[in-house]
Parts: C-alpha cells; structure tokens; sequence
C-alpha cells in the first residue's frame, strides 16, 4: 500500500509541474484529438488568440472557435508545420504545429503560438541589456599574427580605435 501512495504522490507531483510549465511558459499552447475537438488551451493562447471566445473550450470542435487554425490540417497528413506565421486581426503569430503520432496513427495535434510583436519586445530588450553590459570582442591584439611594418602600424591604429566607446567598422 506504502508504494501505491509513493507512485499516487509522484503522478501528482509529475501533473502539477506539468500544468505549471503549460500555464506559466511565456507561448500559447493548445491541443486537439484525431476528431478536431479541444482537449487543452492554456492561459497565454486564451490572451493570443482573441477569437477563441469564452471558455471552457474543451470538447469543442476547433473549428468552432478558430476557424483558421490549420490544425484539422496537420491530423490529416500527419506532418508537423513549423515556424508559420499567421495573422489574427491586428496580431501576427508564429505557430508551430505538431501532430501527436501513437503506433503509427495521428492521435492528435499539439499547437504553440507566440506573438511576434513579443517577440521582438524580448529581443529589443535583450539587445539595451547587452548594450549596458558593453560589446564584448570575440578576439584580442594577442591574436593578431605577424610582425610586418604594415601589420605593426595596422595594430596600433586598431589599439588607438578601441580606446572609442563607440562602434567600429
């Protein structure tokens, strides 16, 4: 009996760290069965995807509330569709779809969303925080080979240019 509550508590713990990652990653998820009904939408595809209406959505046949979101497609051939871009209204979405394949059948398709516009926020942040942090070289003076007059003096222009705060091309 000790084991069966062991092996209930870690499926319990298993779902729970499950359900948090599909609640709280920053893309919108979302999931079919082989028949087109809504098994699954987290909370980010609720925000993404203003045409999904009110929930509870699952049961639902997708094409009921998201008319275009290729899915039924992806069941029918089977083949994943990544990297797709797709426009909701005033919303530009990058989307992967991924069917769910079980001893050869499609049992399903799992669909992640993000939003462009988000996207390129997180990039353009990423960017002013690099920029704080200074441009790193890739390379030093010390990996300059060759000991010419030319090469000599070239180096000494490059040292006087890395004195800049600024940029060099």
């Amino acid at each position: 009996i000790l084991q069966d509550e062991e092996t209930e508590r870690l499926l319990r713990l298993k779902l729970e760290r499950y359900e948090t990652i599909f609640n709280y990653t920053h893309d919108g998820i979302m999931a079919i069965d082989e028949k087109g009904r809504v098994e699954v939408v987290n909370k980010p595809a609720e925000k993404m995807i203003p045409c999904l209406g009110k929930p509870p959505y699952t049961g639902k046949i997708i094409e009921t509330i998201f008319p275009n979101s290729k899915l039924p497609r992806v069941v029918k051939s089977g083949q994943k569709e990544l990297d797709q871009l797709m426009n909701f209204k005033d919303t530009i979405i990058n989307t992967n779809r991924v069917p769910i394949i079980l001893d050869g059948e499609v049992k399903g398709v799992v669909a992640t969303f993000q939003d462009v516009e988000a996207i390129k926020k997180s990039e353009q942040k990423i960017r002013i925080n690099l920029h704080k942090h200074g441009l790193v070289s890739k390379y030093t003076f010390d990996d300059f080979i060759g000991e010419s007059p030319a090469m000599r003096n070239s180096i000494k222009i490059a040292m006087s240019y890395a004195k800049s705060e600024s940029t060099i091309l």
